[in-house]
């Protein structure tokens, strides 16, 4: 949020809230979703997060907008958890990367809820980051491993084993990409 607000889901109390810089809480939704796995905010100031709701089933990415109205981006087969925002050459928006940790899949999602296979064969990815060059990190908690998937999708290949890790369940780029 570009007022440095912090947005987090109750995973079982069907909420969106906000809390501002001054502690003030605010609920941006309640009562349409359920789930709230992972949330993050868009080019546009939407919130974009991964779940179950309760009429999009049986899982979705959802967004909620500046105005308050939530909508499915897209339906999924499979419990998404991790996400992040993927920039395109058409700002403002971007697509939504995904894992899929039953399936074993890396998902892109377009703005349209268009869905594409990155990578797949990965033993329960939990955690994605994206880089400049386009190359995709992935935290695969069943190994522990942690994968690197090439620009565009592909085979994942274990950049750091798991060997090297207690129990990796998430990854993020830094600002240097």
């Amino acid at each position: 949020s570009t007022n440095r607000d912090i947005i987090f889901g109750d995973f079982t109390g069907v909420s969106i809230y906000r809390i501002d810089a001054l502690g003030t809480l605010t609920t941006l939704s309640t009562g349409l979703l359920n789930n709230v796995v992972r949330l993050i905010e868009d080019y546009n100031g939407d919130i974009i997060y991964t779940g179950n709701a309760l009429i999009y089933a049986p899982s979705s990415v959802m967004r909620l907008d500046t105005l308050g109205l939530v909508t499915a981006v897209a339906v999924l087969v499979g419990n998404p958890f991790a996400i992040v925002l993927e920039p395109t050459g058409n700002f403002p928006t971007g697509d939504y990367v995904i894992t899929l940790p039953l399936q074993g899949e890396l998902q892109r999602v377009d703005p349209a809820g268009g869905i594409t296979t990155l990578a797949t064969g990965m033993s329960f990815p939990t955690g994605v980051a994206h880089f400049p060059n386009g190359d995709y990190a992935v935290a695969a908690a069943g190994t522990d491993d942690l994968l690197r998937i090439p620009a565009g999708g592909g085979t994942p290949t274990v950049w750091v084993p798991g060997s090297s890790f207690g129990n990796i369940k998430d990854v993020v780029a830094d600002g240097q990409g």
